[in-house]
């Protein structure tokens, strides 16, 4: 496999973790601000458990020489959906009684690795066919699938991070008047692409 394609997987995997069901999902788990440590920690776990599962489901399609069905991709996006509207409802919940989420470290970053896990799981149908359209080589393609998971671990690390910018730009203090206002758009945003998800699939 040449360096340029290999380039290609890790910038589009980058790429990948920008999505609008990603962000949701990490901007309703983050929390309040931490220190940058826990934070590059939360995004690892989360990209984590997204690259196993690609790896796992999409690795093992390819090998196969199997497709992943249309209708059951579109059951795994459901479930994203349905993911969405609880975190959604969590993080609603949350500002509406001013409580904050678990801040044992332990918790936090299994929930992202679950998290990452189930958006891996649903994301694998397409990256198979995405794969294969830059190389036949079923080998090849396992490889190109392990490189942009590798690419969306570390967009993810680099997204978890950015969410921080926010709380130092404006200072603490400003940002705790700030926090639960901006919980509630949080919980919003995450409704909208919950809903936009479980709409595709009916």
């Amino acid at each position: 496999m040449s360096i340029s394609l290999l380039l290609v997987g890790f910038v589009v995997g980058m790429g990948h973790a920008l999505e609008a069901d990603h962000v949701a999902s990490m901007a309703t788990i983050a929390g309040k601000p931490s220190n940058l440590s826990q934070r590059i920690k939360m995004g690892a776990a989360w990209g984590l458990g997204h690259t196993l599962m690609l790896l796992l489901c999409a690795g093992t399609a390819l090998a196969l020489g199997k497709v992943i069905p249309e209708s059951f991709a579109g059951f795994l996006e459901m479930l994203v959906g349905v993911m969405l509207l609880l975190l959604a409802a969590d993080v609603l919940r949350r500002a509406r009684h001013k409580a904050e989420v678990t801040s044992h470290q332990y918790h936090s970053l299994l929930r992202a690795l679950n998290i990452g896990l189930l958006h891996g799981m649903a994301g694998s149908a397409a990256l198979i066919l995405l794969s294969l359209q830059h190389t036949p080589d079923v080998s090849l393609a396992v490889i190109y699938v392990l490189v942009f998971g590798v690419g969306s671990l570390l967009g993810m690390v680099l997204l978890s991070m950015g969410m921080l910018l926010p709380f130092f730009f404006v200072g603490p203090l400003r940002f705790e008047r700030w926090y639960t206002p901006l919980q509630y758009c949080l919980g919003t945003l995450a409704v909208v692409v919950g809903l936009i998800k479980l709409l595709s699939f009916l």
